[in-house]
């Protein structure tokens, strides 16, 4: 067994970071499959929602912001494995790096009952302090498992890397201006789940919700098998 995947109750391996990615991506998947319950005023105001519900990482606030609600499966949110002590120091820092996230909302370009709202994010970029974290580990990791140490060991190094890293670290952020589709409904204004740029503004935005954490788990996950 890999030090970074652990063991379940039916001998099934799985990696710790696995749910938090599936996290990541039902919230993103909002973007295509959402509705909202409560109405904004006009297509900055449910942008404006909408990037609240992100820097507070509120999946229902998200929801609320789109349109075709009916389909959403929130399912996968609620499916995170808090007992699992890697994967919950995890979500615990994506969600305080979320906290730190900036909005400013520009003025929507208005064509019939669609729209367009220029948002300019200023978000932690932590990819690459994650890649470092993990690095250190995994080197730690080899050695306690080649001596016969158990998942609650693995754990405890794991914590100990991550606490240190995150503690000394000076986080840079980076900014990206994204333009939002709207589409103006029965319900009133709501984010487009049908726009034509949605693939690439879902893939921006997790690297935001994430604070490019996904992107770094993804490289690193892909330099371990490569």
């Amino acid at each position: 067994m890999k030090p970074y995947e652990k063991e379940n109750n039916d001998g099934e391996r799985k990696q710790p970071t696995k749910k938090v990615i599936s996290l990541m991506l039902a919230l993103v998947l909002a973007l295509s499959l959402t509705a909202c319950g409560g109405k904004a005023s006009g297509p900055e105001g449910v942008v404006g929602q909408f990037c609240k519900g992100l820097q507070e990482l509120d999946e229902k606030a998200i929801a609320q912001c789109f349109e075709n609600g009916d389909d959403l499966d929130l399912s996968e949110l609620e499916d995170v494995d808090s007992d699992d002590a890697i994967t919950q120091k995890i979500m615990d820092f994506m969600k305080s790096c979320a906290g730190q996230l900036k909005y400013q909302v520009g003025e929507a370009t208005v064509d019939g009952d669609t729209a367009t709202v220029p948002v300019e994010f200023t978000y932690v970029n932590a990819g690459t302090l994650m890649k470092d974290i993990l690095t250190e580990y995994i080197s730690e990791a080899w050695s306690l498992a080649l001596s016969g140490a158990d998942d609650e060991k693995l754990a405890a190094a794991f914590e100990e890397v991550f606490d240190e890293k995150t503690t000394e670290a000076d986080f840079p952020t980076l900014t990206a201006t994204l333009t939002i589709p709207c589409v103006q409904t029965s319900d009133g204004w709501k984010i487009s789940s049908s726009a034509d740029n949605s693939e690439e503004l879902s893939d921006q935005l997790l690297d935001i919700l994430t604070s490019n954490i996904y992107g770094a788990l993804e490289d690193f996950g892909a330099g371990l098998l490569g």
